[in-house]
């Protein structure tokens, strides 16, 4: 601590690369189209989830309802494997309309990198970035519309639709998708 601030000397911040430069507005592009892309998803996803875990709440009232009604004139443990398995069924359902929300974000997801790299700009800043992290590396097109990168002795960088979304995707918060804003 310096005596006479108070407060502990900064840490020194090494400037961004050249390369980073060059490459902060296709990150800041890439980032904002799939955060807007991932903004539409995420509010279809919620409003689907929402709707079913309406009806699978409605479907569990009902069951449980019915549930009671028989529970009256059975035994109570039946009520209660009853409700249990009503719980398990409504939850499947959130389970299930959770899936299929997270598997159209990653499809939505390919799309808009795939869209973003048919621009020959972004393109060639991808490209540049490969080359820049394997000096000497030859750049490949991919099917998928991505590109890899491959030197000589074998060393290579998968940059794919796939690979880029996959690199991506984990660092969303999974539950934070599924919470109410």
């Amino acid at each position: 601590m310096s005596a006479t601030a108070g407060t502990a000397p900064a840490s020194p911040v090494a400037p961004p690369s050249a390369a980073e430069v060059a490459l902060g507005p296709l990150r800041a592009g890439l980032l904002a189209r799939a955060s807007a892309e991932a903004d539409r998803v995420r509010a279809e996803a919620e409003a689907e989830a929402r709707r079913r875990v309406d009806a699978a709440r409605r479907e569990a009232g009902q069951l449980v309802a019915d549930a009671r009604a028989r529970g009256a004139a059975e035994a109570g443990w039946i009520l209660a494997a009853e409700e249990a398995s009503a719980r398990r069924a409504a939850r499947a359902l959130v389970l299930s309309a959770q899936r299929e929300a997270w598997d159209h974000l990653r499809e939505e997801s390919r799309a808009a990198v795939r869209a973003l790299l048919r621009d020959p700009a972004v393109r060639d800043r991808l490209a540049a970035r490969l080359t820049e992290r394997l000096p000497g590396a030859t750049i490949h097109d991919l099917a998928d519309g991505g590109l890899s990168a491959q030197t000589a002795d074998g060393r290579s960088v998968d940059a794919s639709v796939e690979a880029l979304v996959e690199r991506v995707l984990p660092g969303i918060e999974g539950e934070r998708l599924w919470s109410a804003p």
